[in-house]
């Protein structure tokens, strides 16, 4: 627990405004979004920059589009909470965008195995799959030499993936479903079934009850993790680069991250009481 208490802290200094107060201004930054930063404004002048200024791009916009699910979702609460909207609806309306959730961070694993690819010691032979590449680096030393030992401790570093990747993989490929339970005002609540009895999210922290857990938490845990990885990998980028300079102004704006941050203020809070 007090490593997950490190990570939502670190995660949470990456999105803030010197305001707090004000949605519009809330953003995201920090040394992958300063690196990204490096490879669009010298892309230009060296090629063999333009896969990762593609790739970063590409990490940007599905976070972007992660805090516009988030914002979407407390839109659509407040209207099922005025009645603007039907319950029923609320209630599918809410488990598209936890679903789609899963698409867009999966998908950010992916784009950094690419990049990991493209900045490791022999380009052209790693796998840009995040699960294959996972599993390729445990194989055997060889392959840790080939990736860079720098990047393969980043790889290793994510002990959250293999459980988020197999709900994913079960909601894309295996017929599972996200249902959404009680009314917007009792919060998002939800579950996701391998199966009519199978329940696919059971982490103690992020649970309402024996049966359901919060959104909110189980996304703040969720990005949370990403955020703290991508730090990491720029850490390593910076390096291998050699970046020695870059715009610490650098950062992504998006009105989802005011109610990201509160949610994993949130976390911290709920993480701190079960451990106390």
């Amino acid at each position: 627990m007090e490593n997950l208490l490190n990570v939502i802290k670190k995660s949470c200094v990456l999105i803030n405004n010197p305001e707090k107060i004000d949605e519009t201004k809330m953003s995201w930054k920090g040394s992958f979004v300063s690196c990204c930063t490096f490879f669009h404004l010298e892309a230009t002048n060296d090629k063999k920059l333009q896969d990762q200024n593609i790739l970063c791009g590409n990490i940007v916009h599905d976070i972007w589009n992660i805090g516009t699910i988030i914002h979407h979702l407390v839109w659509l609460q407040k209207k099922a909470i005025k009645n603007e909207l039907p319950k029923d609806m609320w209630m599918f309306y809410a488990g598209i965008n936890i679903e789609h959730f899963h698409i867009e961070l999966r998908s950010i694993m992916d784009y950094s195995a690419e990049m990991i690819a493209n900045a490791s010691n022999k380009k052209g032979q790693i796998p840009t799959s995040f699960r294959k590449l996972t599993k390729w680096i445990s194989e055997n030393p060889g392959n840790r030499k080939r990736v860079g030992e720098d990047l393969a401790s980043v790889v290793e570093s994510i002990g959250w993936f293999p459980d988020f990747r197999g709900v994913r993989d079960a909601l894309i490929h295996k017929g599972a479903f996200t249902l959404v339970f009680g009314g917007p005002k009792d919060g998002i609540l939800f579950q996701i079934y391998k199966d009519s009895i199978n329940k696919l999210v059971s982490h103690d922290v992020l649970m309402a009850n024996d049966n359901v857990a919060y959104f909110d938490k189980y996304a703040a845990l969720y990005i949370s993790h990403l955020f703290v990885f991508l730090e990491n990998l720029a850490d390593v980028l910076k390096k291998r680069y050699e970046i020695k300079s870059h715009d610490r102004d650098s950062r992504i704006t998006s009105p989802g991250f005011y109610t990201l941050l509160d949610w994993m203020l949130k976390l911290s809070a709920a993480v701190t009481a079960s451990t106390s």
